[in-house]
């Protein structure tokens, strides 16, 4: 409502100003007034271009070329001095004098090579990088409609896997840049305005403040981090404010979500029907009777009672400038999103301050200062922690497993909770509407700097920094779920609160020379995190009323915790980069860390990493080559590390525990694992060979780079014999390897009137591990065998992580006489055939075999942007090709066994006049978790479609605004893919390495419409 308001204002305003009379020009006095005219053209091409900006210095008088490249300008006398300038060329400034006549050609902008690139504790100009490093402008991590800067990003740099969590409102994603390294961890650091921080990929950052995301990759960028480069680095840098006049800008949208699509399940007589079917062949009576299914219409469509169109809103309000003294940049956000599936939602609260000051020629000071408080609503409660919480309490779950006979309600208005088919499955509806699961959380994210230039070579800089979160989870199962019944209403309750504070004082000096630069970087930092938290869970509640605000009954003591954890780092680092004649690069660094979170043996490891790079173009030999504009070759190898793997693996520690003791429960304390002093970083080598290249002066942009990395000293929990009185301990074994190749183009492939830029990136990894120690292969305890999926993965030599481990799928058995003499004796006509691998005549756990990977043989993106005149549009496409889903729900998807409802593919069941080779008879075959479980994982999909319209300049000032935008948003508008799930875009154990890529009834992603609107003042 407000938007269409706002568009009806401008508009009539518009019109009303063009309606106005036509006056004369300030500014110029008709008698000495005369027209000066010209061809602007291409400098290398010659040809013509159309729509380039020619002003009148210091006036507002001005005009565009012609398709021809035409222009006529007024001008007030000989002094006058005529600007001309277009995207993607430099600007030129030229004084007309007594010319009638001026025709110019444009050069396109070398300024891409002289950009700033922030890199670890500091900033290099894109022409001397010597790492891999991508960079992604904050403009476009923040198109169209994303809670997370995760989201945004995905897709739009080469070698960043990013595959989100759930569609649910605030889910988080998991991030991998240059494949996976370890089997525990592997999320990157995230380095926020010069603040350390990790999992850093849920909604709690703001992604309309970013201005700019860097990706460091090879050990060269990452090695500076040291302990924590191992899987990456991404630094965020957040908008600061410009010298200049107050800036005001209002950014919002509005939209609806929907389910990209639904399943296409039995209604009630489809069911009716294969339940009587199921009865007849095991020699039971019918369920239904005929009179019965005909009167059952469609029945309860489940999907329908728990999706919705949902409305989803974002406003902005920032305001910016500055002077030679202080530069500020100040925001306020609301985002609100009500999720697909109903009674799920986020409501976020964002306020950023960016302040900095140079009060003399000595002195930079400043503090960056965000407080954010989220709400969450939960529905799909098996979505967080580790995927192994009330999995049947899943609103996503039930509602493909509900029987359609069943209705909502009873005759009193309550819901319906027992399926009969069913019993272990909760009436979908209530769990999404009874059951309470909120998650609230503030953050204050800040630090404040102050740097002193000793010389115009030396300087200093002191920053303090912190992050400070709090939550509070409340859950409460009512009487309307089976559990929450059985126990009377079922509540748990938790608190948590982190801080983590580091301080960095570093020196730098920068030199130049005659034809040498040096830059020398020294750094200490330290940092301490501490997290406590405190949960209780209660049952026999009076009524449901409260919720878990309720008083209950009883309190659980073998559910009610305290904890408290506590990690430090103390670090030194240093780095040099030369640069000889602005041709031959130099970078050498180095980091020495000591955690807290090692053994006493091994506490400290040293990190280092060398760069080098060729400016081949800058040889009198290329210079000669006219089309050719940058050509640089890059070398780089280095170590990094990863302790990512708790506080306390290294140490043995106490833990509470609840007997009975004298008929009466008491708690005392008992070993909770087994510690290792010898416990030592993991550490990561890479090499990385990156070639960049400039053509036609930038208008083409290649850069491709290759890559081997090996990780050793692998940190993992390892089985040990149950008489010890443990079943894991953390050790260093074996190794993981990654080799792999990565591409991006940018092109400007039209300038004119009409514009056209693409850019593209793909990339490809190979994952295996190399060496496990004393052992070939263990399975991960990772939780799958809670979803009745027993090792469906392994770690093993030779296969990357992420492996599906089953036996392999052979068709049905047909008749009586296929199945004597073959490894399946006791099986029917009917029945699934396995392949007996090892040719022993059983079908045993010896025929299990490697069935798939989560691993995707290469990912991409491809964005276009169009312009013509005031309108845009953008189109970006993202895709994943080779990768593995595990569909934990295909067994009831696809066969009727009376566990609850399926998809019309049971239909096809076999019979004796339906000779089906997929799908087994009703009569309880026997079924193994197999390969028709993995399905083809690859996906290409238009991640966002963006048209907009921006105000003309001269319209705008008439309205005394500076801008104005109006844009409509498409994300995840098509979806290419033949996985039969609700979305290929699933990672049910979240950053699990090893048992990624498995779907088990997720929340799934939504497609967007949004409409905004972008008003500058």
């Amino acid at each position: 409502m407000k938007i269409s308001l706002l568009l009806t204002l401008s508009l009539y305003i518009g019109t009303m100003w063009l309606s106005q009379p036509i006056r004369a020009l300030p500014g110029i006095s008709l008698s000495s007034a005369r027209v000066i005219s010209g061809q602007v053209t291409d400098y290398e091409l010659g040809t013509p271009l159309p729509g380039v900006s020619v002003l009148v210095k210091g006036t507002s008088i001005g005009t565009t070329t012609d398709a021809s490249g035409r222009y006529n300008v007024t001008i007030a006398d000989d002094k006058a001095v005529l600007v001309f300038s277009f995207v993607g060329y430099a600007k030129q400034e030229i004084a007309a004098g007594s010319r009638t006549e001026l025709n110019i050609s444009l050069s396109p902008d070398q300024q891409t090579l002289n950009e700033v690139v922030v890199v670890g504790y500091g900033t290099v100009k894109k022409s001397d990088l010597t790492g891999s490093v991508s960079s992604v402008k904050g403009a476009e991590i923040s198109q169209g409609a994303v809670a997370s800067m995760t989201q945004g990003l995905q897709g739009r740099a080469a070698g960043v896997q990013i595959t989100r969590q759930g569609g649910q409102p605030g889910e988080g994603s998991t991030v991998r840049i240059r494949g996976t390294n370890s089997f525990s961890g592997g999320e990157p650091l995230y380095v926020i305005d010069g603040i350390p921080v990790y999992n850093e990929n849920g909604a709690s950052l703001n992604p309309s403040d970013i201005e700019s995301l860097e990706i460091l990759k090879d050990a060269s960028a990452t090695a500076i981090y040291g302990s924590r480069g191992a899987n990456g680095v991404i630094l965020v840098t957040t908008k600061r404010g410009k010298d200049g006049k107050l800036r005001v800008n209002l950014e919002s949208y509005y939209g609806q979500q929907q389910a990209i699509k639904n399943l296409n399940m039995l209604n009630a007589p489809q069911y009716a029907t294969l339940t009587n079917a199921r009865l007849k062949a095991l020699g039971r009576a019918a369920q239904f009777t005929d009179a019965q299914i005909s009167a059952m219409g469609e029945g309860t469509n489940w999907q329908d009672q728990i999706f919705r169109s949902a409305p989803i809103q974002n406003y902005q309000l920032s305001l910016s400038g500055g002077n030679k003294t202080i530069n500020y940049y100040i925001s306020g956000n609301y985002y609100n999103e009500q999720g697909i599936i109903i009674n799920s939602s986020l409501k976020r609260f964002a306020f950023r301050s960016n302040v900095s000051a140079n009060p003399n020629d000595k002195i930079s000071l400043g503090a960056n200062l965000y407080f954010t408080d989220s709400r969450r609503n939960v529905v799909q409660s098996d979505q967080d922690g580790d995927g192994r919480s009330n999995f049947l309490t899943s609103a996503v779950h039930g509602s493909l497993l509900f029987s359609p006979v069943s209705p909502v309600y009873n005759a009193d208005g309550s819901y319906v909770v027992q399926n009969p088919d069913f019993p272990a499955i909760d009436n979908p509806v209530a769990v999404a509407q009874s059951v309470t699961n909120n998650r609230f959380g503030r953050r204050l994210l800040g630090n404040a700097f102050f740097e002193y230039r000793f010389s115009s070579y030396l300087k200093a800089r002191l920053s303090l920094g912190g992050d400070f979160n709090s939550g509070l989870s409340g859950q409460y199962l009512p009487r309307s779920t089976i559990f929450g019944n059985s126990s009377n209403g079922y509540a748990s309750v938790g608190n948590d609160y982190s801080n983590n504070l580091v301080s960095t004082l570093q020196v730098e000096y920068q030199h130049t020379f005659g034809k040498h630069a040096l830059t020398a970087l020294a750094v200490q930092e330290a940092q301490s995190a501490t997290t406590r938290s405190n949960t209780f869970t209660s049952k026999d509640f009076p009524n449901d009323a409260l919720a878990y605000l309720g008083s209950a009954n009883t309190i659980l003591p073998t559910n009610t915790a305290s904890a408290l954890s506590e990690s430090s780092i103390l670090s030194y680092l240093g780095r040099i980069n030369y640069n000889y004649n602005s041709k031959y690069l130099l970078t050498l660094s180095g980091r020495y860390d000591g955690s807290s979170r090692f053994g006493r043996n091994n506490r400290f490891a040293f990190f280092p990493s060398a760069a080098l790079a060729w400016r081949i173009s800058e040889e009198d030999f290329i210079k000669s080559i006219p089309t050719l504009s940058d050509l640089k070759l890059r070398a780089s190898y280095g170590v990094t590390g990863n302790q990512e793997i708790g506080n306390y693996s290294a140490y043995s520690v106490l833990g509470p525990r609840v007997t009975s003791f004298n008929d009466q429960l008491v708690t005392g304390f008992v070993p909770q694992n087994i510690g290792n002093a010898n416990l030592k970083w993991e550490s990561t080598a890479q090499l990385d060979v990156g070639l960049d290249i400039g053509l036609f002066n930038n208008r083409i942009a290649i850069t491709a780079d290759y890559y081997q990395k090996k990780t050793r000293d692998v940190l993992v929990g390892l089985n040990v014999p149950q008489t010890s009185g443990f079943s894991v301990v953390t050790q260093n074994v074996g190794s993981v390897g990654n080799q792999g190749f990565e591409f991006s183009l940018q092109t400007r492939n039209l300038t004119g009137s009409f514009q056209w830029n693409s850019g593209f990136n793909i990339s490809l990894n190979r994952s295996k591990v190399t060496d496990l120690g004393p052992i070939t292969e263990f399975f991960p305890n990772d939780g799958s065998g809670w979803l009745a999926i027993p090792s469906f993965t392994i770690v093993r030599v030779g296969q990357p992580l992420g492996s599906f481990y089953g036996w392999v799928f052979d068709g049905i058995y047909q008749k009586t006489d296929d199945i004597a003499g073959s490894a399946q004796s006791t099986a029917k006509p009917g029945d699934i055939r396995y392949k007996d691998l090892n040719g022993d005549k059983k079908i045993d756990d010896s025929d299990r075999t490697i069935i798939g990977t989560s691993q995707p043989a290469f990912i991409y993106g491809f964005t276009n942007e169009f312009r013509f005149k005031n309108f845009d549009l953008t189109v970006f496409l993202q895709g994943s090709q080779g990768n593995k889903i595990v569909n934990a729900q295909f067994k009831n998807l696809n066969y009727f066994t009376a566990e609850g409802n399926a998809s019309k593919n049971a239909l096809n069941y076999w019979s004796d006049t339906n000779p089906s080779q997929t799908t087994p008879s009703l009569t309880n075959p026997n079924i193994r978790y197999a390969s028709q479980y993995v399905e083809d994982g690859s996906y290409l999909r238009l991640k966002n479609i963006i048209l907009g319209y921006t105000l003309p300049g001269t319209v705008a000032k008439r309205l005394k605004i500076s801008t104005l935008r109006l844009y409509v948003t498409g994300q995840n508008a098509l979806t290419f893919t033949k996985y039969s799930g609700f979305d290929p875009e699933v990672n049910r154990f979240r950053n699990s390495n090893v048992s990624s890529g498995i779907d088990a009834g997720s929340y799934p992603t939504p497609k967007t419409w949004t409409l905004g609107l972008n008003v500058g003042f």
